[in-house]
């Protein structure tokens, strides 16, 4: 069978993140956000990992496998569309024209479609919610798949996957700039889901289950990257890469074992980090860290079942990563229903005073399928889920109008990089680190 892997993108879309629910990065139009847009959408150049994953499945069962980006393949047998929430319209619409296009199975999958199947009902032929990974394995023909909702089991045993194939798309064109140096960049992921509990989180918006892979099975992979693909940088696509510090220390150490050179990266909490371990993580080659700190509000995060680390250990270990060597990216959210001027600014200083090497500042989102989403949805005021983005705001705030947080948020970014001992310090790193 012919199955062509369908994208509806826009430059700057991101639609890996957030969950796989996606993001963009949508600020004002000053002529410092324009120079921010700019950099941002010349500097990332990511793949989807899911569409990689579900190439290597089809081509193991010997199928022919495209990628079409924002273009119906006539001559397709099977059409899947993995939707986003910065493109919800123009997917729905894509979808609408493929059966006056042509006869192929349409078919749609991925986080946003297990969250709200129902949207998408009239729409595909075959509507997925899970994993696809287990579905997929079994289908060797067109009498496999059925059609209406399907539920595709939990990939319980991480391990049995196939590497995912980047051949589906050009990928020595992946770049992840200013965050890493190297390129081609690529994306891995040593386990799935998050056992924490934030109830804004999308990552664990579909009850999945944590999961980790083996180490050699990791090491085996990273090879692969090494061999095959010639990648220089590795990003880990895991919600908390340090959550098993036994883990960690073990991967880091084989790495180090195996002669493997990458640029690597990860997100993670500062509460699962300690100097011994971000030292080894260095040796390992590690030059990169995102930390979700939020908010420095604690009192207001234990509202949304965040567990906040300790301000003074966040602190001191970005301290102590910034001054080894590991650039340290911070993720801050604006918006949230208890916010008001005061709040939002207290979060700027806190970020500016924090010293990390990068920072993001996106607006409180109600993402379908989180509990946040549940208890807010009375106070939505904008249901056009293409703004769904973490760059508009779209819940009714006590304190604040929409306008006001988009204002600020536009403020934030531009006031985080557009200062003068940013802009020294990153040209330093820039030129000056390995």
């Amino acid at each position: 069978m012919l199955i062509s892997l369908l994208d509806i993108s826009k430059p700057g879309d991101n639609k890996d993140y957030n969950g796989g629910f996606g993001t963009t990065f949508s600020i004002g139009n000053s002529f410092k956000s324009k120079l921010l847009k700019l950099a941002r959408k010349k500097g990332e150049n990511i793949p989807l990992i899911t569409l990689a994953y579900l190439s290597a499945i089809f081509k193991k069962n010997e199928h022919q496998v495209i990628l079409d980006s924002n273009h119906i393949n006539k001559d397709a047998d099977i059409i899947i569309l993995l939707p986003s929430l910065i493109r919800f319209q123009e997917e729905c619409e894509t979808l609408k024209k493929i059966p006056e296009i042509t006869k192929a199975h349409s078919i749609v999958l991925g986080p946003l479609v297990s969250a709200i199947p129902e949207r998408y009902d009239n729409l595909a032929d075959t509507v997925i919610t899970g994993e696809p990974e287990t579905f997929f394995e079994h289908v060797k023909n067109m009498s496999d798949i059925p059609t209406g909702r399907v539920i595709s089991k939990q990939v319980e045993d991480l391990n049995q996957l196939a590497f995912p194939d980047w051949t589906l798309f050009n990928y020595k064109e992946f770049t992840q700039s200013p965050i890493f140096k190297k390129s081609p960049t690529v994306f891995i992921q040593g386990s799935r889901s998050c056992p924490y509990t934030c109830n804004y989180c999308p990552y664990i918006a579909n009850d999945s289950k944590y999961r980790r892979r083996t180490i050699e099975n990791v090491l085996a992979e990273l090879n692969e990257l090494k061999e095959k693909y010639k990648f220089k940088a590795v990003m880990f696509r895991d919600p908390v890469f340090t959550m098993n510090r036994k883990w960690t220390v073990e991967l880091c150490q084989a790495i180090i074992d195996e002669g493997l050179i990458f640029e690597f990266g990860c997100e993670t909490r500062t509460d699962r980090l300690d100097e011994e371990l971000l030292s080894l993580m260095y040796k390992a080659g590690f030059r990169a860290i995102k930390i979700g700190v939020e908010s420095p509000e604690i009192e207001v995060l234990k509202k949304y079942k965040r567990k906040a680390p300790d301000q003074l250990h966040q602190e001191e270990i970005v301290s102590f990563a910034e001054k080894l060597g590991i650039r340290v990216i911070a993720f801050y959210i604006l918006g949230l229903p208890d916010d008001n001027k005061e709040s939002m600014q207290n979060t700027l200083d806190y970020s500016i005073n924090l010293k990390t090497s990068l920072a993001n500042f996106t607006i409180c989102t109600p993402i379908p399928g989180t509990e946040f989403y549940d208890l807010n949805k009375e106070k939505i005021i904008d249901t056009n889920l293409n703004k769904y983005d973490n760059f508009h705001s779209v819940l009714k705030l006590e304190h604040l109008s929409a306008k006001e947080v988009e204002d600020f948020q536009d403020y934030a970014l531009t006031s985080y990089y557009f200062r003068f001992n940013f802009l020294i310090s990153y040209l330093k790193n820039k030129f000056l680190r390995d």
